[in-house]
């Protein structure tokens, strides 16, 4: 257990980045962390947001984009994603298929597939005038991974960008499984509308490797 809760690998032993550098004063101090300290890491981040954007209620302005990379442990990326997505029009998430990261990856399976669900819902509907990227933008259904390494043909690390704003809090509920199903779309987004998905099914699950 490190005070500092920061970047801890899957298993919650090690650092996955050191606290301080080598011969650096070990009495940095170190933001508060959500999952860890709530009151005060909230008035942290309300201190911050009042002081850039003048406000720190941005749940009906919202800001455009929200970069969930602190701690990668299951714990505290759900508290991050409940804070922060409330006042978020998409949250856009690092390391979704890093083996080291499992707490991002099984956060991402379950908001996405969630949204996927429902959008396929809306695509086999039929619903007018959907399935194209500002549709889903505009109504909140949009989910996009970008996992294939550069200049290699490997997954490794991966971004996620997904709409806030139709994701429940209750998606996040319930215990951390190591091993969690990824739901793939069957429907994919066009300029002109809902096609179908070329993807392979079933994707893989998340979990330690």
């Amino acid at each position: 257990k490190h005070a500092h809760g920061f970047h801890v690998n899957a298993g919650g032993r090690l650092p996955k980045y050191r606290p301080h550098k080598p011969g650096q004063n070990k009495t940095l101090t170190w933001r508060p962390v959500l999952y860890e300290n709530y009151t005060a890491a909230s008035a942290f981040y309300h201190e911050h947001l009042r002081e850039a954007f003048g406000s720190a209620d941005l749940t009906a302005s919202k800001l455009d984009l929200c970069f969930i990379d602190a701690s990668h442990t299951f714990h505290h990326v759900i508290e991050d994603v409940r804070f922060f997505a409330p006042m978020c029009r998409l949250l856009l998430f690092h390391d979704i298929v890093d083996t080291d990261s499992v707490g991002v990856q099984i956060t991402w399976r379950r908001l996405s597939s969630r949204l996927w669900r429902e959008r396929d819902q809306l695509a086999a509907e039929g619903a007018p005038g959907s399935g194209t990227t500002a549709w889903a933008i505009r109504n909140g259904y949009f989910a996009k991974e970008c996992i294939e390494q550069a200049g290699t043909r490997r997954s490794n690390f991966g971004l996620g960008l997904i709409s806030a704003q139709r994701i429940n809090s209750t998606w996040l509920d319930g215990k951390f499984k190591p091993r969690v199903a990824q739901y793939r779309p069957r429907f994919e987004l066009s300029d002109s509308g809902f096609v179908r998905s070329r993807l392979p099914q079933p994707a893989q699950k998340a979990g330690f490797h």
